[in-house]
């Protein structure tokens, strides 16, 4: 998600929150590529469906990663209250 939504759920709404936060994992590791990875990183997630598995990619500025799984899965997917 690169913006929040508009119509959060209820209970996102009664906690404030003005952030999202997607949890996903990656099941069966078949090939992994990862460079400048620090304990914030923000930036563009994305998946695409191959003979096999899923390739995931992460950009963000200095940092990259490419895995290539067998499955993904959505574990979570929460609200917080990210102050300025």
């Amino acid at each position: 998600m690169s913006e929040y939504t508009v119509l959060p759920p209820v209970k996102w709404r009664s906690a404030m929150g003005n952030t999202v936060q997607v949890r996903v994992v990656g099941v069966g590791v078949r090939a992994l590529e990862l460079r400048g990875w620090t304990f914030n990183n923000i930036g563009r997630l994305s998946f695409e469906k191959v003979a096999g598995g899923v390739i995931t990619v992460f950009e963000s500025g200095g940092c990259h990663m490419t895995a290539t799984f067998e499955h993904i899965c959505v574990d979570s997917v929460t609200s917080y209250l990210k102050l300025p």
